[in-house]
């Protein structure tokens, strides 16, 4: 819900405040970067801090949060000041996305089983209910609602983090090992896995648990070549939802159809989401991830063929297929394929080439579209996400042989 107020209606709110498609394109991108550049660091921070825990992690984030929606709210033109803020804005709810990813495996540590396809989804419903009020709100009341819904939602986030918190600090823990519970029947439909590899894995999880983060590049090269595939992927995925507004428009549509676009296109995430686990038990993580990446590419290129607001609409339904049924399989693969000390990190790692799918995004969006409009937007678009979808055919299947393999190494 803080996405969708703030980043899902970037776009709107810096037009309604001066800001060009390229001005904005540079802002979101900053934000962006600054995410990259501090993601891995943080990710470091939760695996290895004695003092510090996940949820006091989370938490200062989250006060951070609340201060800038109520910076966001009391500027009113364009500035510098409001350009970093924004930029600071964005940044930070990237950073915070795979934090709430690893409360998963957190949970999980204590013995709550947690089934992530249907947390997730109900976040997709809450969004999707949110972005289709903030529309008709925009339409009528301007873009100062889009502050006034991030605050309300930061400290609701807030204050789940600090009650979740409370019930993690209340369970207890029956010391055995959850790492073979996670895969929930993934781990027996690999062929490939040897006695001696899964000795060897059980060996390595003792005895590096607790390893940093050039180590980890050393470990894990083809999940970096499946990371840029995944690059790809959310390039244009983030093509679409940072300027949907403009491809709304370019269709004839106006605030009220983009917010209802994005909530079709939420809507659409919930049922896959909510079955992940019983479509997971048919297929393992790499089939998901390689269906996905196709249907990518099949939402993004509809997106483009659209011609009204109705057939824009229509096309969010491959989201089903998409980024619905990526992103718990590929939150689960790197649950799956490493081992706990690795977690947050290898969770970071994707957080942080999606968010850097929305640099590129931001900053050739921004430009493509004073140039050539929204139709060249999605084209370009549609070529990169092959470009991605092709690279993770190509390296998924070798990630999930390395993770398994190198604790025998």
């Amino acid at each position: 819900m803080i996405f969708g107020a703030a980043n899902s209606f970037a776009a709107i709110y810096l037009l309604s405040r001066g800001y060009t498609n390229s001005q904005i394109g540079l802002i979101l991108a900053l934000g962006n970067v600054f995410a990259v550049m501090v993601q891995p660091f943080m990710g470091d921070l939760g695996d290895r801090s004695k003092r510090l825990t996940v949820f006091n992690i989370m938490e200062g984030m989250g006060i951070l949060l609340a201060v800038l929606m109520a910076l966001l709210f009391i500027q009113k033109e364009s500035s510098l000041a409001l350009a970093i803020t924004y930029m600071m804005t964005v940044g930070w709810i990237r950073i915070l996305e795979p934090f709430c990813n690893a409360l998963n495996g957190k949970m999980e540590e204590r013995g709550a089983m947690i089934n992530f396809g249907a947390c997730r989804s109900v976040g997709s419903l809450c969004y999707a209910l949110l972005t289709a009020l903030l529309g008709v709100l925009v339409e009528k009341l301007g873009t100062d609602v889009l502050p006034i819904a991030g605050e309300i939602v930061t400290l609701l986030f807030l204050l789940s983090v600090v009650l979740v918190s409370k019930t993690f600090a209340g369970m207890k823990g029956d010391g055995k090992d959850r790492t073979a519970s996670r895969g929930n029947g993934y781990m027996e439909e690999r062929t490939t896995v040897t006695p001696e590899e899964a000795n060897g894995r059980t060996a390595a999880s003792h005895q590096n648990n607790d390893i940093n983060l050039k180590e980890f590049i050393k470990r894990h090269p083809m999940f970096l070549f499946l990371s840029l595939g995944i690059l790809g992927l959310f390039y244009g995925n983030n093509t679409v939802n940072i300027y949907m507004a403009q491809i709304t428009a370019a269709v004839g549509g106006d605030s009220s159809d983009t917010g209802r676009i994005f909530s079709m296109l939420a809507f659409m995430e919930i049922p896959t989401m909510l079955l992940f686990s019983r479509i997971n038990r048919r297929f393992p993580c790499r089939k998901l991830l390689k269906f996905s990446a196709v249907a990518f590419v099949f939402w993004i290129g509809s997106c483009t063929l659209a011609g009204t607001v109705a057939t824009l609409m229509a096309a969010q339904i491959f989201q089903a297929f998409g980024f619905a049924l990526f992103l718990p399989a590929v939150v689960k693969f790197i649950g799956d394929t490493m081992e706990k000390g690795e977690a947050i990190k290898g969770q970071t790692t994707f957080t942080a080439v999606a968010t850097a799918g929305g640099i590129f995004a931001s900053l050739l969006g921004g430009v493509i579209l004073d140039l050539g409009g929204a139709k060249m937007l999605t084209a370009f678009g549609t070529i990169i996400t092959i470009v991605g979808a092709v690279t993770v055919l190509l390296y998924v299947d070798k990630a999930e042989k390395e993770g398994l393999r190198y604790g025998t190494e």
